[in-house]
Order: C-alpha cells, then sequence, then structure tokens
C-alpha cells in the first residue's frame, strides 16, 4: 500500500492563519493607498475644471481683458515683512525691508474676486450652500483640524503665541476659523472652503465629508495666481499645510508620483 503524503489539519490551520495575519497587515494599507490616489485624482481634475471656468469667463466677456483677482505670480513691489506682533502672535504691521508701506495691491490685485466667485458658483453644481461664514454649524463641513492645531500636533510644547506667530501670514486655515469659512458642497460629494469671500484661495476636500477629513489625504488648498495681461490659474498650494503623513501638493504634481 503506497503512503499518500497531505497536509494535516493543523498545518492548514497554520497556513491560513498566516494568511490571515499577512491579509490583515497588507489590504488596509492597499485600500488606504487606493483611496488616496483616487482623491489625488480628484484634487487635479477639480483644479482643471475651476481652471476652465475661470477662462470662460474671459471668453464669456464678464471679464476684460482678464479677471482682476490673482496674487502675483512674480511680486512686482519686492519681500517684506511683519514689524509688529500683537499680543496673541498675529502680525499686526507688515512693511517693505526700507521701512516703507505696503501698496494696496501688494499680494496681487483682489477688486473683482468676489465677482469672479459668483462666476465660477454659476458654473458648478452645487446642492449645499454655506455661504455666511457658517461651514461647520451649516452642515457643510465636517471639522477640520487647522493648521494651528497640526502645528500643536507636532509641537506640543510650543507656547500659543508661538503657534499664532508661526500660523499668522495664514490664520484663515485656524482650525476654529475653518468652521467660519464660506463652503458649497457639489453634486458629486466633493467641498469648496474659501479662504475668504472671492476665488483667489479656496480648499477642495475632494470626497465630502467622507474620511478622512485630513489636510494631505483629501484635504488641499489651491491658490488663484497670475501676472497683469495674463490669464490667473489656480495652483497647487496657498498657506499650504499637511497632516501626519500627508501628501503635498507639490509631491502631487511631482513627476515621480
Amino acid at each position: 500500500m503506497k503512503n499518500i503524503k497531505a497536509f494535516t489539519l493543523a498545518e492548514v490551520l497554520v497556513c491560513l492563519s498566516i494568511i490571515g495575519v499577512i491579509a490583515a497587515l497588507t489590504v488596509p494599507t492597499l485600500i488606504n493607498n487606493t483611496t488616496q490616489k483616487a482623491n489625488v485624482q480628484s484634487y487635479k481634475k477639480a483644479m482643471v475644471a475651476l481652471n476652465n471656468i475661470v477662462e470662460r469667463s474671459i471668453t464669456d466677456s464678464r471679464f476684460q481683458p482678464s479677471p482682476s483677482c490673482f496674487y502675483w505670480e512674480t511680486n512686482p513691489y519686492g519681500g517684506a515683512t511683519c514689524v509688529k506682533w500683537d499680543e496673541k502672535g498675529n502680525c499686526s504691521k507688515y512693511e517693505h525691508y526700507d521701512g516703507s508701506s505696503l501698496e494696496s495691491d501688494y499680494n496681487g490685485p483682489m477688486s473683482q474676486c468676489n465677482d469672479l466667485f459668483r462666476f465660477i458658483k454659476e458654473n458648478l453644481q452645487i446642492v449645499k450652500e454655506c455661504p455666511n461664514s457658517n461651514a461647520y454649524s451649516g452642515g457643510c463641513t465636517p471639522e477640520y483640524e487647522g493648521n494651528d492645531t497640526t502645528q500643536k500636533n507636532k509641537n506640543p510644547d510650543a507656547s500659543d503665541y508661538d503657534i499664532n506667530k508661526a500660523t499668522s501670514g495664514c490664520s484663515g486655515w485656524r482650525k476654529e476659523n475653518l468652521k467660519k469659512r464660506n463652503a458649497y458642497v457639489l453634486s458629486d460629494g466633493s467641498i469648496i472652503i474659501l479662504y475668504g469671500t472671492g476665488a483667489q484661495l479656496l480648499a477642495i476636500d475632494t470626497n465630502g465629508k467622507k474620511g478622512p477629513n485630513k489636510w494631505g489625504y483629501d484635504v488641499w488648498p489651491m491658490i488663484l495666481k497670475g501676472n497683469k495681461g495674463y490669464t490667473p490659474t489656480y495652483r497647487p498650494g496657498g498657506c499650504e499645510f499637511t497632516e501626519k503623513g500627508g501628501i503635498s501638493t507639490s509631491k502631487i504634481f511631482s513627476s515621480d508620483y
């Protein structure tokens, strides 16, 4: 009689246990990577869509020769620095390095930013609006971490003054201020969050209230840049910060991603 070699039940169970452990370790990572890549692609598509609308605002003759709404691509006035801080660590006065006052359009011409965003709204499929600085209380956004709380998580020993000073130029993305932004939910579930009231700086939550709702995972900013005589375009970044493990917009648009 021939001997038949086979696995014992115990050996099969051990193999299945090992496979289960490996799957438990690798499958969530694969799912997270796939989800993040999908969010990255949604961010890129949103930028293309918004730039197409900006282009349309010119061909539609709404803004001629181009919208007066952008941060300078190359600032014609040179550099500046904060010369006065308030008691909370916020900059209360900027000057040029030579001590002269800043021009009214030092950051860029912004006179038509509200009008431009109204045009953008007309060309988006918006299903819910929170336009009166009530993004969170109005139910348009989840509760996000801000650049201040992210800084605090990275530097737990930093004082509130130091945290405010580090985020002073970008205070609109602080946690409590994020709750008071204007926000718009689109038909695909994504959310547009305005830094101010116009089109010049905004953020996109690519999958809306569905998690993880983290900067660098499914939330990224974009900034409208340009120079006089040229059509402004949305670019990656704009008071950008990323939470631990997140991907920056520069990485998103790099050749190796």
